[in-house]
């Protein structure tokens, strides 16, 4: 095997290689005057504690200390809003049950941050003691509902007294404060004689379960994923889970749950000496993503614990603007959650196109317009490379005569007629190989664009035309879920990406070099790369196989004039 063909092969498996890594590696207003409504008769405060079936000594102890327990008032729900939130609070536990997202729709409804499917979870429920213990979900009592003058939620308490099994009594009492236009709300836990709740040095936990919306079927790591990340010590981590749990007494910044355009993220209180993720199944759910913040034990009889929550579009605007104190109505600064954007080494090429992208769309209204005259864009400013490339090919193919004369000389010879062909190489200053010059110049703009249209938060639900109404996601032109094809895994059948290998084909074969149909490894680059990209693609974002088609169709129109031109100037010479 010659230099040149060993070369191919090498180069072959290195874009092959690259791509299944890189793939693998990616997929306002102030508050105006308050209304406040203290809540009295029309929901009084229980005067009997209410007792825990099981409890904590303060010796550190659990002892059981009836099985009958003392019931409240029956739990109710209750519905609020703000201008971004519709939240449904429950009494039990005062919890919350579901919190909508009424900017952002998925299947026309608004999307519900709590996507707790069949369990009967709630979110931000407290534990005494450790994390795995059962949540604390007797009946609480609402003091107080405070709304400001557009009727939006500002403030709502919720407080119960509890009795331990030695008579000793505890109160809690939940906070939760809300501003009109921000997607991050505050959580205040207080407890009163807290210093019996002390158990091996652990008092509660705080939780988030059991998963972030929007609602899914199933997972994937392309198109809808949840991830964990923590931040501390001015840097994110992502835990690695072991037997579906991760714990860490550093003191975090924040934990999140990441979703592919939405996420939760939790800052602790100072107390938490602990933070827990938790992937442990949970009936009624198809898949479970919850944290935890595990308080120190309590050393004052009285404390107050502050907790915020983000629970939102994962957007840089949205997500940045805790950085500063004076650009949200909590005046918070300095927590630094645009750091859960999910990033890869190509990020600054990502930041670039999708500027570029946006720019074009302020232009036409249309992404997928917008996606096009992008990929004009690129294949202009790639032109002074890739016009070298096409030459070389060009040339090439004007050698045809002479390499189809060397091969029938040397026929007999295999090693005399690779040397014979180098030198003719040599002589009319070409390379067999520069006809992969292009597709390598693609590859990092390729696996850019990936991360853009995979993640790109306004370019969730984009229509382009037809029945291409999402290039955010793969397109569909007939659906036979729930069946599959097996093996593959594929539920529909996409036209996108049958395109797509039609002109990646053609556009390779009229650019292959003379003698490539014999040449294994410029076989692997004709045939090999592109059937190895249409399984890749074929469930990717619709808008970027619409790119990589349009970049097929431009380089085979270039490759054409080059050619013409080429002829045209022997013929006057």
């Amino acid at each position: 095997m010659d230099r040149n063909t060993i070369l191919a092969v090498v180069l072959s498996a290195i874009v092959t290689l690259l791509g299944f890594a890189l793939i693998n590696y990616f997929f306002g207003p102030k508050p105006t005057d308050q209304q406040t409504e203290i809540v009295s008769e029309t929901q009084p405060i229980s005067e009997k504690p209410e007792m825990l079936s099981e409890m904590i000594a303060p010796s550190g102890t659990e002892i059981l200390i009836s099985d009958e327990t003392e019931q409240g008032p029956e739990a109710s729900v209750i519905n609020e809003r703000t201008n971004v939130y519709d939240i449904t609070f429950s009494t039990a536990g005062a919890v919350i049950e579901s919190l909508k997202l009424l900017h952002h729709l998925d299947k026309d409804k608004p999307i519900d941050m709590i996507f707790s499917g069949d369990s009967g979870e709630k979110a931000f429920a407290i534990t005494i003691g450790e994390f795995d213990g059962m949540p604390l979900l007797s009946n609480f009592d609402v003091s107080e509902r405070i709304h400001d003058a557009n009727g939006n939620l500002d403030r709502i308490v919720f407080r119960q007294t509890f009795k331990t099994a030695f008579d000793q009594e505890f109160t809690i009492k939940k906070e939760y404060s809300f501003k009109p236009d921000e997607y991050l709300f505050e959580l205040r836990i207080s407890i009163q004689n807290g210093k019996v709740l002390n158990a091996n040095g652990k008092s509660y936990t705080v939780s988030f379960g059991p998963q972030i919306g929007p609602e899914f079927d199933n997972l994937n790591t392309r198109y809808e994923y949840r991830k964990f990340y923590t931040y501390y010590g001015d840097k994110k981590r992502s835990p690695k889970l072991s037997a579906n749990l991760y714990r860490t007494t550093e003191r975090v910044n924040w934990a999140s749950i990441i979703g592919k355009y939405f996420t939760m993220i939790g800052i602790p209180g100072s107390a938490v000496e602990e933070s827990i993720f938790s992937s442990k199944p949970v009936d009624g759910v198809p898949a479970t993503s919850k944290f935890f913040f595990v308080r120190e034990e309590i050393k004052s009889m009285d404390i107050e614990d502050l907790y915020r929550f983000y629970a939102g579009p994962k957007t840089a605007d949205t997500l940045s603007r805790f950085n500063k104190a004076e650009d949200n109505e909590f005046g918070i600064s300095g927590l630094n959650l645009n750091a859960a954007l999910d990033t890869n080494i190509l990020g600054w090429l990502e930041w670039i196109l999708g500027k570029i992208l946006f720019i074009f769309y302020a232009l036409v209204k249309n992404y997928g317009i917008a996606i096009i005259m992008l990929t004009v864009l690129i294949k202009i400013v790639l032109y002074p490379i890739t016009h070298k490339s096409y030459e070389s090919t060009s040339k090439m193919q004007a050698l045809s005569p002479k390499i189809a004369e060397l091969k029938e000389k040397y026929k007999n010879n295999s090693q005399k007629m690779n040397l014979e062909m180098a030198a003719l190489y040599k002589r009319e200053g070409v390379s067999p190989l520069g006809g992969c010059l292009p597709m390598l110049l693609q590859l990092p703009i390729f696996f850019a664009f990936y991360g853009l249209l995979s993640k790109q938060f306004e370019l969730r639900g984009s229509p382009f035309f037809g029945w291409i109404n999402d290039l955010s996601a793969p397109e569909s032109v007939y659906s036979f879920y729930p069946a599959s094809i097996p093996i593959l895994g594929w539920s529909d059948i996409r036209l996108l990406p049958i395109i797509y290998i039609v002109t990646q084909i053609i556009t390779q074969k009229f650019m292959q070099n003379p003698g490539a149909s014999t040449n294994n490894s410029m076989k692997i680059m004709t045939w090999g790369l592109p059937i190895f990209f249409f399984f890749i693609l074929y469930n990717a974002p619709s808008g970027l196989i619409l790119y990589w088609t349009i970049t097929n169709v431009l380089t085979f129109v270039q490759q054409i004039l080059v050619t013409k031109y080429r002829k045209r100037k022997k013929q006057q010479t």
